[in-house]
């Protein structure tokens, strides 16, 4: 499958019945691919977690200098839980058996009860159908009542390798969040089960984190407004971060090797007062055009340019935020421009 802005689609599948599923197996395929849609076209290669996928993708970032491997984010957090809900004495997660297999026990009793409550609701849901499958001629036209709800799948061609890094981050605050509020700890208190299941989520994401990651979370124009800032005191935006700053500076180095490149590419990505005169005068006209339009006065984008997308009055508006945005920011061209950041060549 290839996924782009265009969204998502099927190439191809090979049939590996008879081959031995070996890295140089898995790196060859894909680089076959590769090849067919073209290096230039690709940025990240994504599979499972499995160690064998694991150093395949190895072999294609060295093959690919510009390519990364990136394993998959839904198959990483499926692990961690794993680790969590099904801790062993033994394995990965040794550790957390001691705190956590209670979870275990209690899946496996809720699994019971769902397996019999789901079964009785559909037999409630679909009643009738069955009972004409017996008695009528044409029980063998009946379909499932709902085919359309079990269509729906979990998964999104949309791309979101942008909202991976903070996704992480989030979750863990949510986690702690819970746990917490059911131990009826304060913040300043310790939990020993939240310390287990805290270094499970780190350990899955420090495995699965790539500088693609920090450098798209780092290009979000979201992570650098004042609204998300203020959802959580311990948050800074992308440039002050020395984590995400340092990975970006990685990816650079990969996608330009030569450190006049690097500078022409920074340069191109500044917010020059040319360019922010063109974007506002994007904007601008695109707002007033837009209020000539019936979505404008109407539906779900009324009035979107003064009260967002679900605008229903100025009542209990409050007060709008507005953005001060400088065009000399020294503190993050400092960061993000120079050539040199503590000491490593950008």
């Amino acid at each position: 499958m290839a996924t782009s802005n265009g969204g998502a689609m099927f190439i191809k599948a090979v049939n590996c019945m008879g081959e031995t599923k070996v890295k140089y197996h898995i790196a060859k395929l894909i680089s076959k691919v590769i090849d067919e849609v073209g290096p230039n076209n690709v940025i990240q290669v994504i599979t499972n977690n499995a160690p064998v996928c694991s150093v395949a993708g190895s072999i294609i970032q060295g093959n690919y200098p510009k390519i990364f491997w990136t394993p998959c984010v839904v198959h990483t957090v499926n692990l961690a839980l794993k680790n969590i809900c099904v801790a062993k004495e033994i394995g990965v997660a040794a550790y957390a058996y001691d705190e956590c297999h209670w979870i275990t026990i209690v899946i496996d009793d809720i699994h019971a009860l769902e397996s019999a409550i789901v079964m009785l609701k559909r037999f409630k849901l679909i009643y009738h159908g069955l009972q004409t499958m017996v008695i009528s001629e044409k029980w063998a036209s009946y379909k499932e009542d709902d085919v359309g709800k079990a269509a729906v799948i979990c998964d999104t061609d949309k791309p979101c390798l942008h909202l991976v890094y903070e996704m992480w981050d989030s979750m863990i605050e949510r986690v702690k969040a819970s746990i917490y509020k059911r131990e009826g700890k304060s913040e300043n208190e310790e939990s020993s089960f939240y310390f287990v299941v805290h270094q499970i989520l780190v350990e899955r994401w420090t495995k699965s984190s790539t500088p693609l990651h920090c450098l798209a979370h780092s290009l979000n124009p979201r992570y650098y407004s004042g609204m998300w800032l203020h959802e959580n005191p311990i948050r800074v935006p992308p440039h002050k971060d020395v984590e995400i700053s340092g990975m970006r500076i990685k990816c650079f180095k990969r996608y330009f090797p030569d450190s006049d490149e690097r500078r022409v590419a920074n340069t191109e990505n500044k917010m020059t007062p040319q360019r922010c005169e063109d974007l506002v005068f994007e904007h601008s006209n695109i707002r007033l055009l837009s209020r000539r339009s019936q979505p404008y006065t109407e539906g779900e984008t009324k009035l979107w340019d003064i009260g967002g997308d679900a605008f229903d009055s100025l009542e209990g508006s409050g007060f709008l935020e507005i953005t001060s945005l400088s065009l000399d920011e020294p503190e993050m061209e400092a960061i993000l421009f120079n050539d040199e950041v503590d000491g490593s060549e950008l």
